[in-house]
Formats: C-alpha cells, structure tokens, sequence
C-alpha cells in the first residue's frame, strides 16, 4: 500500500479513538505492519503502547496513556463500535475512572479496568450480568500498569 494512501486511510480510522488506531484496526482495513513500522519512522505515527499509534497530527492529551491502554485491551473493534455495545466490554475503573471524570483528588497512579468474563461452570453459575439497568461486570479486574 502507498505510503499517502495508508496514511489517509488511518487518519480516517483514528478520527473518532483521539487520534490512535490499533495494528489490528489498520490491518483489517490492509495496512500491514510494515506499513505502520513505516510510517513511525518517517514520523506520521508515534507508536503509544504495544499495538497502539497515534497519529501525529493528533494533539497528546492527559489520557492519551488510558485511551491508549482502553484501546489494546479489545484492539480489533473500534472505539465507537465498543461504545455501542457496552455489554461484556472492558471498562474503566477505580482512581482510573474518578480521574476520568474528574471526580475527587484520588492519584490514578496505575491504570484500572474491569472486563466480563465467563463462568468456568457448564451451568453458568456465578457468572456475571450486565444489562443497562445494573453496574458494569467486575467479576475480573485486571490493573494494567503505566
């Protein structure tokens, strides 16, 4: 893929994720990871975390690190499609989410998320719900650190 084309296509996929797409996100739409390795070279991309750039016309924000986290933690669907559905998705937590939202003076010092996951039961007891009337699931609650 030409260098130009790649670079429109992942501006247009970036748009609405603060300016960052994943390797999965790009490679679903053809742009191989060559391509990426490219383009950070050349400085159209600046690599955040593992699988995750930013474009580099996009401006770095506070919470470029937690968006950036958020998005490798379910790399192959775009932000506005996790939004859409919020069941057994990967939420923000804790001081992470207090921070976020700009509630109290807690230090988010690591990053908090909370993700669904299945009963190890074949009868599927003890497993979490989630519906839009109760809270997000927790029953596993991995801290990624920064």
């Amino acid at each position: 893929m030409k260098a130009l084309e790649a670079t429109r296509l992942l501006e247009e996929l970036s748009a609405s994720q603060w300016g960052m797409v994943t390797t999965a996100q790009a490679a679903a739409h053809g742009v191989p990871r060559l391509d990426l390795s490219r383009l950070c070279q050349s400085g159209h991309l600046e690599r955040l975390a593992h699988g995750v750039y930013r474009n580099a016309g996009a401006p770095s924000e506070e919470f470029e690190s937690l968006r950036a986290t958020w998005l490798a933690a379910d790399p192959s669907h775009t932000a506005e499609q996790r939004l859409r559905d919020l069941s057994g998705g990967v939420v923000v937590m804790g001081a992470s989410a207090a921070s976020l939202h700009g509630v109290g003076d807690l230090p988010a010092d690591r990053h908090e998320f909370s993700a669904a996951c299945s009963s190890p039961d074949p009868d599927g007891a003890g497993s979490p719900t989630a519906d839009a009337s109760s809270n997000p699931p927790t029953s596993r609650s991995p801290t990624v650190s920064r």
